[in-house]
């Protein structure tokens, strides 16, 4: 009942808003839960890692209308879907790929709902907390490092850089090593518990930000299990 009210309410406030009603008439809701922890920033470039539909790429949008925005989604049926969202966006280049430390393809384990995702094995406690992501099928992607796409020298800063991967954070900072000295803020989601199969869990996560000279800035958006206990949550960092 909590989460109808809550999808109620969002998608009531996405058709009231210009900025979001687009593409809230195609079947994607731009994600404004975001929007609070954002809007205090003035980014001028955005890299989305794990764009799925345009979710958070419509929100950057429409809080960063002066933004490069630099989207990656490695699955093909939600890579077309954002593209059709966001073919008003001048400032906005899309690729179909994921982001990693080396040049390879390797098959992405579809969930039954996409945005969950992942490069990794989909644990059995991910369909238990959250009913009806279990696995689906497999499909090959592509995995390329983010310098690849975006030159670090011509990154305009304040710059931002999302991850969304589930489970595969680590090596998304991994692929991304050549650009963040470029980058002044990181907004991650993060486990606190095994979802995906080998994943790295939040402590691992922050460590690594740390090790890249981030420090951790606060905790949103947090997920439990029917007992109460943390299941994951969006951190973010900002450069020291």
């Amino acid at each position: 009942m909590r989460e109808a009210l809550r999808k109620f309410r969002k998608g009531a406030a996405l058709l009231t808003d210009g900025r979001f009603r687009p593409g809230m008439m195609q079947g994607v809701a731009a994600a404004i839960e975001h929007e609070a922890v954002l809007s205090p920033y003035d980014f001028r470039t955005v890299v989305d890692v794990g764009a799925n539909r345009g979710q958070f790429t419509l929100l950057a949008a429409g809080l960063f209308p002066d933004a490069e925005i630099v989207a990656f989604e490695p699955l093909i049926e939600p890579f077309e879907k954002l593209i059709k969202v966001t073919a008003g966006l001048s400032k906005l280049r899309a690729f179909n790929v994921a982001i990693g430390p080396e040049p390879r393809s390797l098959p992405m384990n579809v969930s039954k709902r996409d945005d969950s995702s992942s490069l990794l094995p989909i644990g059995a406690l991910q369909e238990e907390i959250f009913p009806d992501t279990g696995f689906a099928r497999r499909e090959e992607v592509q995995i390329r490092p983010l310098g690849d796409y975006l030159d670090p020298t011509e990154i305009r800063r304040p710059c931002l850089l999302k991850i969304d991967v589930q489970g595969y954070e680590l090596d998304v900072l991994k692929g991304s090593e050549a650009c963040l000295d470029h980058v002044d803020v990181v907004y991650v989601e993060a486990s606190f518990v095994e979802l995906y199969q080998g994943q790295p869990l939040a402590d691992e996560v922050i460590e690594a930000l740390t090790s890249q000279g981030f420090c951790e800035m606060g905790r949103f958006n947090l997920s439990s299990d029917r007992h109460g206990r943390a299941i994951q949550a969006d951190f973010l960092f900002e450069r020291r």
